[in-house]
Formats: structure tokens, sequence, C-alpha cells
């Protein structure tokens, strides 16, 4: 009778010690499924970070070739308003000379 009773102490004691794993446990360990969500939910984020780095390249490239079309369109309306005045000169000369 007395080891009966060593037995459901010693069976006591473990299904306590194991209780206390398993709090300890739930403290520190990630059930799956959050973890899966989680991992998920970082995934989508940086995709939604992706998108919005694309996005900033693709409005910056575009800023880009506005930029080169204005300075190629100053360039030439530069050099549209010499040509008028290099002709004007010559116009202004030919005729005070002749």
């Amino acid at each position: 009778m007395r080891r009966v009773d060593q037995l459901v102490g010693e069976i006591a004691g473990l299904a306590s010690e194991m209780r206390e794993e398993r709090r300890l446990a739930e403290k520190t360990y990630v059930r799956q499924d959050l973890w899966l969500a989680q991992v998920k939910a970082d995934q989508m984020m940086v995709a939604n970070i992706a998108g919005d780095v694309r996005g900033l390249e693709t409005r910056q490239d575009a800023t880009e070739a506005k930029r080169r079309q204005n300075f190629q369109f100053s360039v030439g309306l530069a050099v549209s308003v010499f040509a008028l005045l290099l002709t004007l000169i010559g116009f202004i000369v030919n005729r005070s000379a002749g």
C-alpha cells in the first residue's frame, strides 16, 4: 500500500511538472498558425512596400524623362532664337550696306 501511495505521489508530481512546462511553453513558443499568419502578413507588407518603391521609381523615371524633354526643348529654342538673331543681323547689315 505504501508503494502505491508513493507511485500516486510521483504521478501527481509529474502531472504538476507537466502543467508547469505547458504553461511555460505557452509563454515561450508561438503557435504554428499564429507564426504562419505573421509570416504571411510580413510577406504582404514587403510586397506592398516593393510596389510602392516600383511606383516611386516609375514616377522618378517619368520626371527624369520630362526634365530631359524640357532641356532639349530649351536648347532647341535657344538655337532657333540665335539663328533668328543672326538672320536679322545679316539682313540689317545687308540693308545698310546696300
